[in-house]
């Protein structure tokens, strides 16, 4: 899913901005991915448990060291 939009946040540091635009992705990505996983159950897909992870992926070393000391 892509979109173009103004900016609604300012912020102060790029980690704050890489951790808004993550955060805001998983925002998105998460009822579409519930939405998914209905259909494979109505379908009756058989899936695994690593196809249900969802990855965001990151280059900035203080964003991931941010989401990862939260997720702990």
């Amino acid at each position: 899913m892509w979109r173009s939009k103004s900016q609604t946040e300012i912020v102060s540091s790029t980690l704050h901005a890489e951790n808004v635009d993550v955060s805001n992705g998983m925002c998105d990505l998460l009822p579409m991915s519930d939405v998914f996983n209905k259909l494979c159950e109505y379908l009756k897909v058989e899936r695994s448990e690593e196809s249900r992870v969802i990855r965001a992926f990151e280059d900035n070393e203080g964003a991931l060291k941010l989401a990862n000391a939260t997720l702990w």
